[in-house]
């Protein structure tokens, strides 16, 4: 197969409809390399993403796709099951 396609989100280039990474072994779409795992829950929330945008763009390796306040709502659900034990 051949590797993803990539496009800039910054570029403002991209044409409707199309995603910004698209691979052909399956019907998924991410934004980045960090959202790879996000379909299967195992990826990590971008703090950045929804605050003041992420720097590292489509590089960066946190998840671009997870809701607002995910991290945070993760962070708190790890806590709580920490202090279970």
């Amino acid at each position: 197969l051949p590797p993803p396609t990539l496009l800039s989100p910054a570029a403002g280039s991209t044409p409707p409809g199309l995603p910004l990474l698209a691979t052909q072994a399956r019907d998924t779409f991410l934004l980045n390399v960090g959202s790879r795992g996000h379909a299967t829950g195992v990826c990590k929330p971008c703090a950045f993403v929804y605050k003041d945008g992420c720097h590292n763009g489509i590089n960066c390796t946190f998840c671009h796709l997870c809701e607002p306040g995910e991290k945070k709502r993760r962070k708190k659900e790890r806590l709580a099951s920490r202090r279970e034990r």
